[in-house]
């Protein structure tokens, strides 16, 4: 319990500090939310998210072939830990659809559909763990 705890800790605070480099480029004149460097490590942190999303579809399709069911979560703290670690995934794995999204349009697309990609990976994600 405290090494997932500590895990979560570690990921939510990387992740509030691409979050607030994404949020924080317009305010300072900049015309790429961030840097060489944490463009580097939020690609890098997102594939590994996205890596995730692949073992999870394989073991998805594994369990459907088997008519295996998913872990039961007993209560609300598994419950809790389970949401809050789907969602510190799915800000990671948004990570590279965000640059992709730049690359093709500029910060204000990202800026305007940053909630849809982010409600689409964790829907994808609490799918594939979930049924």
């Amino acid at each position: 319990m405290i090494k997932k705890l500590s895990a979560l800790l570690i990921l939510l605070s990387t992740s509030l500090h691409g979050l607030a480099a994404i949020h924080m480029s317009p305010r300072i004149g900049s015309s790429s939310y961030s840097g060489p460097l944490d463009t580097l490590i939020l690609m890098i942190v997102g594939i590994g998210a996205l890596y995730f999303y692949y073992k999870s579809f394989l073991k998805w399709i594994k369990r459907k072939s088997t008519g295996e069911k998913p872990e039961r979560k007993l209560g609300l703290d598994d419950w809790g830990i389970t949401l809050a670690g789907y969602v510190m995934v799915s800000i990671f794995a948004c990570g590279p659809i965000f640059e992709i999204l730049q690359s093709i349009g500029d910060y204000q697309l990202v800026r305007d559909t940053w909630y849809i990609v982010f409600i689409f990976c964790f829907g994808l994600l609490f799918f594939l763990r979930r049924t």
